[in-house]
């Protein structure tokens, strides 16, 4: 795993990069990056989801609300055989110090892109939906 800077996830997503957002359902349809898969770390499939339905060869990005969760979601596809994880760092908030500081931007106030509502076609339930047979 590779902690990355957003302004670094966004030229990957450029570029085709998967990104996948694994803060709740709500706190993705509050606020998320344009283009990016939404699937809970807290999914007790979580893992089995996303080997289903990306490609474990391929790099994809991690990322949450101020870069915890998304260590640990990251962690978990490392386990799974995915080969090559970047994690938003900063997350859609910002990262904080022990006392709550931002201490790196996230991507909320970059003025990158940015998408908010449902997302039928890029949520846990059509990642879900796609989810081939457990292995």
């Amino acid at each position: 795993m590779r902690s990355i800077a957003t302004g670094e996830a966004f030229a990957l997503m450029k570029k085709g990069v998967v990104y996948l957002d694994v803060r709740t359902e709500q706190e993705f349809e509050a606020g998320h990056p344009e283009g990016a898969w939404n699937l809970s770390v807290a999914d007790p499939d979580f893992a089995v989801v996303a080997f289903a339905c990306f490609d474990a060869a391929a790099p994809i990005i991690v990322g949450c609300r101020s870069g915890v969760r998304s260590v640990v979601a990251a962690e978990m596809l490392e386990s799974e055989g995915f080969a090559e994880v970047y994690e938003l760092r900063a997350g859609w908030d910002g990262a904080r110090d022990a006392f709550g500081r931002v201490t790196e931007i996230g991507w909320r106030k970059t003025g990158l892109p940015c998408g908010s509502g449902p997302s039928p076609d890029r949520g846990s339930e059509a990642l879900r939906a796609r989810r081939a047979p457990a292995r």
